[in-house]
């Protein structure tokens, strides 16, 4: 089995300041597109929690015009009512 590169180093040996930064430009390149990745993902989310509250919003004023329209042919109908029974009695 091979062994890794970590391993076939020694503890002691110095470090060149080429290695140094090549090393702090990886973790930069992997910690830097997290970062991104996360900015973009809140932007996201961000985006999807105000199109959220402009849909219940817009779902909650259908509920209310609803409820006026049955409100309103509830009283046309019994006003109806009202006046089918004005009928009959004028007839008896």
């Amino acid at each position: 089995m091979e062994e890794h590169m970590h391993q076939q180093l020694e503890a002691d040996d110095p470090v060149t300041r080429r290695e140094c930064y090549l090393h702090r430009q990886v973790i930069e390149r992997r910690v830097g597109s997290v970062e991104r990745d996360i900015f973009e993902m809140r932007a996201d989310i961000k985006s999807m929690k105000e199109n959220m509250e402009k849909f219940f919003d817009s779902q909650e004023d259908r509920w209310v015009k609803l409820w006026y329209f049955l409100i309103v042919i509830a009283l046309l109908v019994a006003a109806g009512r009202v006046f089918d029974i004005d009928k009959l009695m004028g007839l008896v």
